[in-house]
């Protein structure tokens, strides 16, 4: 993926977050988080990613997601999946890496790690009762099917 389509893919993002009416602190986090885990991804797989970029991904985790002030005030619900996002991007990895077409869908969900935490800011600010009824509409947010994934790795 290129760094112009991270950016659109953020851009994207960053519409259907409005629909969910968070606090503008809580919108931008998720926001920078996904951006900083595109820019990872893409780090981690030796895409071509420009000087400037890689400095934005430096400067995201190592100073703008950790002094958001909605993370700063629920940074103990969000670590814990943070790590979890990080642990299912490892095993997703090693699935990808086997190219075992049978196991590619057990990976293609653990990629969407990200909208776990998509959720729980959700439910961090509307409650059980409103996340329970929104959670499918957030996993709706994914945008990657899993066919264009299967083929990504079945063709490469």
């Amino acid at each position: 993926m290129t760094m112009n389509s991270i950016h659109t893919h953020t851009e994207d993002l960053a519409q259907q977050l409005y629909s969910l009416k968070l606090t503008a602190d809580a919108h931008q986090w998720l926001v920078d988080l996904f951006e900083t885990l595109q820019g990872l991804d893409d780090w981690y797989d030796g895409d071509d990613i420009p000087d400037r970029e890689k400095l934005k991904v430096i400067h995201n985790c190592l100073v703008v997601l950790s002094s958001n002030p909605f993370f700063l005030i629920n940074h103990t619900r969000l670590h814990p999946l943070i790590n979890s996002l990080i642990l299912k991007w490892c095993g997703a990895n090693d699935i990808e890496d086997q190219k075992d077409a049978a196991q590619l869908p057990k990976a293609y969900m653990w990629r969407a790690g990200f909208y776990d935490v998509v959720l729980e800011v959700f439910a961090i600010q509307n409650g059980f009762q409103a996340a329970a009824m929104t959670a499918s509409r957030i996993l709706e947010m994914y945008g990657e099917s899993l066919d264009s994934y299967t083929k990504e790795f079945t063709n490469a």
